[in-house]
């Protein structure tokens, strides 16, 4: 279970179906037979989707052994965390071809959840963006200030932004 609690969390609103429930309730776990999948070359892969591998209750084992199998393979891999100010301790041992993102709502430090400020997010991607490719998400849009958003993503100076 993500331990950020956002009130606006994509895999939250599905968790009436049992399926999803049983994936994405209690403490973290591996998938251990996702980490025996040979994950091929020349893909890319979204790693930990629907969840956050960076959240403050994932074990620091846990996150190294994801990080060991994808350097395993040749391919480029995309993690996405609301704590990004975490990744940076990992910033010696991601695989090469890896992209860094973080959510960024708004350009408010008003978003309701546990997961650290906007611009704590912002200012870890900005240190991530001098190793690595990054990229924002702007999801959901909250409300926003135009010029000051636009002004922290360019700070940030991701090498793209999904909105």
């Amino acid at each position: 279970e993500c331990s950020h609690f956002c009130n606006y969390c994509s895999t939250r609103s599905f968790m009436r179906y049992p399926v999803i429930k049983a994936k994405y309730s209690g403490p973290p776990l591996l998938d251990e037979k996702a980490m025996k999948k040979n994950l091929g070359t020349g893909k890319t892969w979204f790693v930990v989707a629907q969840n956050d591998l960076f959240a403050e209750n994932v074990p620091k084992e846990m996150i190294i052994r994801v990080l060991d199998h994808c350097k395993r393979f040749d391919n480029t891999y995309l993690f996405q965390s609301k704590n990004p100010e975490r990744m940076i301790d990992y910033i010696r041992i991601f695989p090469r071809d890896t992209i860094l993102c973080t959510t960024i709502e708004s350009n408010r430090d008003n978003v309701v959840c546990k997961a650290p400020t906007i611009h704590t997010r912002a200012g870890a991607m900005q240190q991530l963006g001098i190793a690595f490719r990054t990229m924002i998400t702007i999801e959901p849009i909250t409300q926003f200030d135009l010029f000051d958003f636009i002004d922290l993503i360019k700070w940030i100076n991701p090498s793209s932004v999904n909105i």
